[in-house]
């Protein structure tokens, strides 16, 4: 399968949540979005045996777009960019 025109979307968002969600909502005519500085959170905490627990953290997600990043090393060291391509 050859694609001919690719829509590609690029912004820095200085890790603003409402602005990535913003985005995801209403650019969807591009089929690529890259959002530069993304905003990373803990989406739930994991029951562990220690007295901290352990946190999950992720990007925002929509359900128009499946999310791409590399993995992050340590609680310090999340990707600066994350890529979104529409499903």
């Amino acid at each position: 399968m050859i694609i001919k025109n690719i829509k590609l979307f690029s912004q820095n968002i200085y890790k603003n949540r409402i602005l990535t969600n913003t985005i995801l909502e209403t650019k969807k005519y591009f089929d690529i979005i890259f959002i530069q500085e993304p905003p990373w959170s803990t989406i739930w905490s994991i029951p562990s045996s220690s007295k901290e627990g352990k946190v999950a953290v992720d990007a925002p997600n929509h359900p128009n777009w499946i999310n791409f990043s590399r993995n992050s090393l340590n609680n310090h060291d999340y990707p600066r960019v994350i890529f979104y391509i529409d499903i």
